[in-house]
């Protein structure tokens, strides 16, 4: 069982284009749709791998959605450090993980994204830092 490396942040914002803006001006990305059912962009590396998440939060339905799909978030900030929603990690042996998790009494959330044969959990640290690893198995 290992985490292998950083695979995205994801951040949320209300300005969807100043914020896709600066990743590909100031830092040389590539955006891309998301293929997760919100609105909001991808920002990829040079290799092509999407590194940055962005949400859409411009309005109360897209909050209400982005709580529906990751959990409610208490009083969540959208400028600084409270902006990022979660730091997504490539796992090793998901089976190997869930059994872990369970054995030790971590709470978690299991996802399946079929269209990118993906699996996934969602766990949180000891400062409500909300930790997803992904399964490409």
């Amino acid at each position: 069982m290992i985490v292998r490396k950083l695979e995205h942040y994801n951040i949320r914002t209300a300005d969807l284009d100043a914020t896709v803006r600066f990743y590909a001006e100031t830092l040389g990305m590539k955006s891309g749709d998301t293929p997760v059912p919100q609105p909001g962009a991808f920002i990829y590396d040079e290799q092509g791998v999407p590194v940055v998440h962005v949400a859409v939060v411009d309005s109360e339905e897209a909050h209400q959605k982005l709580d529906e799909y990751y959990g409610k978030k208490p009083d969540a900030s959208h400028f600084g450090g409270g902006a990022i929603d979660h730091v997504a990690f490539e796992g090793d042996n998901f089976a190997e993980f869930r059994r872990h998790f369970e054995e030790t009494g971590v709470p978690f959330v299991e996802r399946i994204v079929e269209q990118m044969n993906l699996k996934q959990l969602f766990i949180h640290d000891p400062n409500g830092i909300t930790i997803e690893l992904n399964f490409h198995e």
